[in-house]
């Protein structure tokens, strides 16, 4: 029996600047090393992919963008990508 497995395609790559949405993303403040709710983060940003992630095999990224001033982290889906900023 062979087994074949399939790999997982990302429409995004690290290091690209996208808009993304940020409804219902917990993101974490690096600078301050705290998260930051849901309800403090804009609707969307601008930022740069630092990752790509399986995610119970779906596309997800690591997104790296400002807030306030800070460098903050979270991960989202590929559907709350936008596009390429």
């Amino acid at each position: 029996m062979q087994v074949t497995q399939e790999s997982l395609v990302f429409a995004y790559h690290a290091g690209e600047e996208v808009v993304a949405v940020l409804d219902a993303a917990e993101a974490f403040d690096m600078e301050r090393g705290v998260a930051v709710p849901a309800v403090c983060l804009p609707r969307w940003t601008i930022g740069a992919i630092a990752a790509c992630l399986d995610r119970g095999r779906r596309p997800a990224y690591v997104l790296r963008f400002l807030h306030h001033g800070s460098p903050c982290l979270c991960i989202i889906d590929e559907a709350a990508i936008e596009g390429v900023a």
